[in-house]
């Protein structure tokens, strides 16, 4: 890849970790359930208006872009195998490998909302398509989103959809929890699965199964989507591809933001849960587009957010930590005290932090400690270096 795509890549990867960032606030501030039920924590309706822009024009649609960019670089990453003459699928089942260990560690010991986990088993599942043709990917990925979107007929894969009478008894009893109590005691609520899917009326031992299926569609076409855009190059002729990904955007966006506000609007029709589950592939689409046409008008924080980038999986657990120990009883405890608004504008303040930091590692640094930790599970070594350096050196990008 040339430094120009390979830039552009890793600043469409850096500001999709704001995006994330800014939707995980919730779950960080309220738990999984607790936004179903904002008037528990506060009356104020800036919140509630705060609440409703992240709903439509965040939530749902950075990790996504996260999934993309995922299967993007398993496309980059198999072409400098084949090129060193290397087994492909082994050293991306490794990889995936690696991703699900990291999943489950930060699953585990730091927070429930990971997306690591999924990520590993869904790169397995694909491993099908790393040598398919780009009009099979393209197929397949139009094929499940569509799928995704009829399942989301009367919004499914809208939590607001589960709402039960044991939601209200739920947040009530672990909100202390979360506020007072010490590390192991938020783990035992975050581990008890049972009592989540009670309080959302699941039948006993469909939560993790539902959830797991529903998280392989929402996710898959949009993995798809990336290996069909690292095969047909995209971002690698930025001038030539402008127009293209600003008319892209434009139509992707509109029709994104259309079908999300007309099911804020009418949650109640059936039919908007469809255009609902196709804004979860339509917006993530349109603001990777928007992004990528708009790239150049950032060039004083580029190397801000393509630090980010290069760094997003540490980022990305680092924003796990910082952010449980801020609201956590055993950090600062602000669990639901803080606010809507005022948690998008402490997401926004982490982030510039992140990104500055960021950038001064990478002045001493060219690869973050948990990409190291993901080299050393995927070659098996203590200096996540291949054993053949000659002939197995792969760029930073290209594993991270």
């Amino acid at each position: 890849m040339n430094q120009q795509r390979n830039h552009m890549v890793d600043g469409i990867r850096g500001l999709c970790l704001l995006g994330i960032l800014l939707a995980n606030m919730l779950i960080f501030q309220y738990g999984l359930l607790g936004t179903m039920k904002l008037e528990l924590f506060t009356d104020s309706k800036i919140d509630a208006a705060a609440l409703w822009i992240v709903q439509v024009f965040i939530e749902g649609s950075f990790m996504p872009i996260f999934a993309f960019l995922f299967g993007y670089g398993m496309i980059k990453l198999s072409e400098s195998l084949d090129r060193r003459g290397l087994r492909v699928k082994w050293t991306l089942t490794r990889r995936a490998f690696g991703l699900i260990v990291l999943g489950f560690l930060h699953s585990y010991f730091i927070w429930e909302g990971d997306i690591l986990l999924t990520y590993g088993f869904t790169c397995l599942a694909l491993l099908f398509f790393v040598r398919r043709k780009r009009k099979t990917v393209i197929i397949w990925g139009i094929s499940i989103a569509c799928l995704a979107a009829i399942m989301s007929y009367g919004s499914l894969n809208d939590l607001s959809a589960l709402e039960s009478d044991g939601i209200v008894p739920y947040i009530e009893k672990t909100t202390p929890i979360y506020q007072d109590g010490s590390y192991s005691d938020i783990q035992g609520v975050r581990q008890d699965e049972e009592a989540l899917m009670k309080a959302m009326d699941i039948p006993e031992g469909l939560g993790t199964l539902l959830i797991t299926l529903i998280s392989l569609v929402l996710y898959i076409p949009m993995f798809l989507f990336g290996m069909y855009a690292a095969k047909r190059n995209w971002f690698s002729k930025q001038h030539g591809e402008r127009l293209f990904f600003a008319k892209a955007a434009s139509l992707l966006v509109t029709f994104g933001l259309l079908f999300k506000i007309l099911h804020q609007l009418m949650p109640d029709q059936g039919w908007t849960g469809i255009g609902y589950g196709l804004s979860n592939f339509l917006l993530p689409l349109g603001y990777i587009f928007l992004i990528a046409a708009c790239y150049q008008l950032l060039s004083l924080i580029r190397p801000f957010i393509e630090a980010v980038g290069k760094l997003s999986l540490s980022n990305y657990l680092l924003q796990s930590i910082i952010c449980t120990t801020i609201f956590y009883g055993y950090g600062l405890g602000f669990f639901g005290q803080l606010g809507v608004l005022n948690g998008i504008f402490l997401a926004i303040g982490i982030y510039t932090i992140l990104a500055y930091l960021s950038y001064l590692y990478l002045k001493k640094w060219t690869i973050g400690p948990a990409e190291h930790l993901l080299r050393m599970i995927v070659y098996v070594t203590w200096t996540g270096k291949p054993r053949n350096k000659r002939t197995e050196s792969l760029s930073n990008k290209e594993i991270s």
